[in-house]
């Protein structure tokens, strides 16, 4: 029932279509709160109007006492933002849809034990924060075609399609790159039973920092350019641990740094493999990886791989396939099982102070 213009205050299944019948055309910025409890059904949200929309817990609801077992369909492309916070979505295949050209952002909301969590489409940005996904039977949150996109502090556990999905959308059966930057800081990838954790396919800055992949079964992250070149992919400071199916794989036509991250433990593929107009791998750590490690492919125009550690692997420490200059400098190798260091014919290499 509304409590003043714009504000809806919902206790059961019924309340919240009304609420959403009534704020699609009543020309005001809605914000609608939910009494603990649980709202089963498949819920849409269709309007044309440039008004903003708030999904909220009252703020007497105890955390994860707001669950959604169903689906919730939204779409407002002319709504400058929507915020969707404190949600538990279950059921649902996707549970949330949002269509929309404003923001959207999402702030501890939990998508658990659905065919896919979410899907966000068409926002001018994106953002998620303190969210869970989990149990998930397939992916557990899908981006496309979305300005830019900025995670930070999320948990992707336990899903069977794949963690978090990135593009530029889909046309005519071809997925294109976003265009937009795309940041994922400080997040949780854990124990994936299938699917990548983390698939980016974007050409403009992508910054992957402080994130911790771990015990996943599709290896832990790709990031793709589409081809197109553009700003650099940063992987820096995370950490790769017990995965199945490889570790980090960035390829395109850009540039790519890797720097500081910890690999570890890892099983099955090539545990980094790196392919772009500009490589920097630097201040790693690859340790007791049971297949080859570092890959540095053809393609670059300027390789660097300096002050890395790469002991106690099964397969080969370090391959290099050359590019046009490569500088190999400040490395420590050794104890891996298959070779130190296998360099490939063509281009100029530089190796120095390696051990």
């Amino acid at each position: 029932s509304p409590a003043r213009a714009g504000q809806f205050h919902v206790a059961t299944a019924q309340d919240l279509q009304t609420a959403l019948f009534t704020a699609k055309s009543n020309g005001e910025d809605a914000t609608i709160y939910f009494a603990a409890g649980i709202y089963s059904g498949t819920f849409t949200f269709t309007s044309s109007e440039a008004q903003s929309l708030s999904l909220l817990p009252e703020t007497n609801a105890p955390t994860g006492q707001v669950v959604l077992s169903g689906s919730l369909s939204l779409t407002a492309l002319s709504a400058p933002n929507v915020t969707v916070q404190g949600i538990t979505f279950k059921s649902g295949n996707p549970a949330l849809t949002i269509n929309t050209y404003g923001t959207v952002a999402f702030v501890g909301c939990v998508f658990q034990s659905c065919g896919k969590g979410f899907v966000v489409q068409g926002a001018s940005a994106f953002t998620c924060s303190g969210s869970l996904m989990t149990g998930n039977s397939g992916l557990g949150g899908y981006i496309t075609g979305c300005g830019s996109a900025s995670l930070d502090h999320n948990t992707a556990q336990s899903n069977t399609g794949g963690g978090i999905s990135i593009d530029g959308g889909v046309s005519g059966g071809t997925t294109y790159a976003m265009n937009g930057p795309v940041s994922f800081v400080g997040n949780r990838f854990v124990n994936g039973i299938s699917g990548t954790p983390l698939n980016i396919y974007a050409k403009s800055t992508t910054v992957v920092s402080n994130n911790i992949f771990l015990g996943n079964n599709g290896g832990a992250m790709y990031a793709y350019d589409g081809g197109a070149g553009g700003s650099a992919a940063w992987v820096v400071n995370n950490k790769f641990i017990q995965n199945t199916g490889g570790g980090t794989v960035l390829f395109g036509a850009r540039s790519a740094v890797c720097q500081g991250n910890t690999f570890q433990g890892n099983s099955g593929g090539q545990i980094a493999y790196l392919l772009g107009n500009y490589l920097n791998c630097a201040n790693n750590l690859f340790v007791s990886n049971s297949s080859s490690v570092l890959l540095v492919g053809t393609g670059g125009t300027t390789n660097w791989v300096v002050n890395n550690t790469i002991y106690g692997n099964t397969g080969t420490g370090m391959q290099l396939q050359p590019g046009s200059w490569n500088y190999i400098h400040n490395n420590i190798l050794w104890g891996n099982v298959s070779g130190d260091i296998v360099v490939g014919t063509g281009g100029n290499l530089r190796s120095l102070y390696n051990n």
